[in-house]
């Protein structure tokens, strides 16, 4: 009879043993039996050493994805900022956004070249988002506020310093007023910023979010005037098809509140 030899058939019969010597059985053979399978397989089962090194998972494997763009395509962007060409470093830039959409200092070379153009209503824009992006950045705050004080959204403006007097903790060296007077009647500074960011987004050609920004301001707070001019402008925001003619024809909102 030719004996089992491989490890599956040994742990078998080796449970057996420990079976019959629990029922208290005769156990000799059987003990003798598994010393022999014992002796047979000692010279085929290898026991391999614990391998020390690990397979590289799938993600690994492929090459790292670069998250961030290289100092020459920065420095290529910049270049055309220095030399005056708005459209090209619009045009690089916009490239790069969709490639590393995650790396935030594109915001502020977004800024830099609206800026450095002296295009102050889309420097706004591209400050907000810088902003949006990075809340707690006092250099985006400070940005948003010096553009959109040049585009004239003074409550865009007056916002931005606050939230930056409060990152600051210098709340008590500011006084924004909470409400504005306007061409739409007494406004408050949630509202005021509200129509503010509408504007600039129109002017940015962006009219989603200027209807967006609207949606969920609370206008019951302010008097009858201020609330039917904002409610207004709403709806004035909410039908205007955006074309150049209706860009042109969009001021900013100004108040009786200069800094």
């Amino acid at each position: 009879m030719t004996l089992p030899s491989t490890p599956a058939c040994l742990y078998a019969l080796t449970a057996q043993f420990v079976r019959a010597a629990r029922a208290d059985y005769e156990v000799t053979d059987a003990f003798r039996l598994i010393c022999y399978v014992i002796i047979q397989c000692s010279g085929q089962i290898q026991v391999k050493p614990k391998s020390t090194h690990h397979p590289m998972s799938k993600s690994n494997q492929r090459q790292k994805h670069i998250t961030a763009p290289n100092s020459a395509q920065i420095d290529a962007v910049r270049r055309l900022i220095d030399g005056g060409d708005t459209v090209q470093a619009r045009k690089r830039l916009d490239a790069l956004r969709k490639s590393y959409p995650d790396f935030k200092p594109l915001l502020k070379l977004a800024w830099d070249i609206e800026d450095s153009g002296g295009h102050p209503v889309f420097a706004t824009a591209r400050a907000y988002e810088w902003h949006r992006a990075a809340p707690r950045s006092g250099v985006a705050l400070g940005a948003l506020s010096e553009s959109s004080l040049s585009a004239g959204y003074s409550a865009i403006c007056a916002c931005a310093l606050q939230r930056l007097s409060a990152i600051e903790n210098e709340q008590d060296d500011l006084k924004i007023p909470q409400s504005f007077d306007s061409e739409l009647g007494t406004m408050s500074l949630e509202q005021a910023e509200a129509i503010d960011l509408s504007r600039m987004h129109l002017a940015d050609g962006n009219s989603a979010a200027a209807i967006a920004v609207l949606k969920n301001v609370v206008v019951s707070h302010v008097d009858i005037q201020g609330r039917a001019g904002y409610e207004i402008h709403a709806k004035v925001v909410q039908t205007q098809c955006v074309s150049p003619a209706d860009v042109a024809g969009l001021r900013p909102f100004h108040t009786h509140h200069h800094f």
